[in-house]
Formats: structure tokens, C-alpha cells, sequence
């Protein structure tokens, strides 16, 4: 994959494809990446809107990938954020 090795990211199955977003590699992210194969990836952003963050929560509600709370090693976050 194109994206760096880490944990703590979430992942969702959403328009076909699948999403890859944040998580912990040494660094806190905010990265969000897709494929509809698991072995080619696209990456959509490097800096989505939400804060850099891992132990969040994602899920495809409404149509839309949703991304709720997390940690960025200093603060918790609850805050919901969504795509378009």
C-alpha cells in the first residue's frame, strides 16, 4: 500500500472501495486512503478536515463515511465529522 504502516487507523467498505483513514505510524494522521482491489491504493487526502487522530471510530451511515472521536495523544476528541 502507498500509505505508511501504522495502527489504531479505521477502515470502512464504502462505494465499493476500501477506505483507510488516520491512525498512528510515529506520527498522529489524518490521511484518508481508498481501493477497490486491497492491493492498489489511491490516496484521497493527506490532510482531511478532521484533527490528526488514532482510536477513532468510522462507519458508513446516511450515505456517508462518518468519523467520530479518537485521541491524538494529548487530547480525546468528541467530535463527528462526515464526507460529502
Amino acid at each position: 500500500a502507498g500509505w505508511t504502516a501504522r495502527y489504531l487507523f479505521t477502515s470502512v467498505v464504502f462505494d465499493n472501495k476500501i477506505w483507510v483513514m488516520g491512525g498512528w505510524d510515529g506520527d498522529y494522521r489524518r490521511d484518508v486512503w481508498y481501493s477497490s482491489d486491497g492491493i492498489s491504493w489511491t490516496q484521497a487526502t493527506s490532510n482531511a478536515g478532521w484533527t490528526a487522530r488514532d482510536r477513532h471510530t468510522s462507519v458508513v451511515f446516511d450515505n456517508k463515511i462518518w468519523v467520530i472521536g479518537g485521541w491524538d495523544g494529548s487530547n480525546r476528541f468528541n467530535d463527528v465529522w462526515y464526507s460529502y
